[in-house]
């Protein structure tokens, strides 16, 4: 019997500045995936057979959801939250007071 399933959802922040987009990628073995951010769907991407789902999201604070269909019927869900983005830091190094 094969179970249908999620992996792993991720997403990354850490490398973005600004309204850079974010890629979340779900790894499934589903026919189908489905990705929500704060409760509205961003589209549905069929899955070829051992591939995975990518999107590219403007970032907002809140929750990523996708959900894996075989068929129409709902086999998986995963979720994470996402924080606030991080304000950029910015250093500038005098260096006249190191002489």
């Amino acid at each position: 019997m094969k179970t249908n399933g999620i992996s792993s959802i991720s997403h990354s922040t850490n490398q973005t500045r600004g309204d850079d987009p974010i890629r979340a990628v779900a790894y499934t073995n589903a026919k189908w995936v489905e990705i929500f951010l704060n409760g509205t769907s961003l589209g549905k991407r069929e899955i070829e057979r051992h591939g995975h789902g990518e999107w590219e999201l403007s970032f907002t604070p809140g929750r990523i959801e996708v959900k894996a269909y075989v068929g129409e019927t709902l086999v998986a869900t995963d979720a994470r939250e996402t924080t606030e983005r991080s304000p950029s830091t910015h250093r500038q190094t005098d260096w006249r007071a190191q002489h």
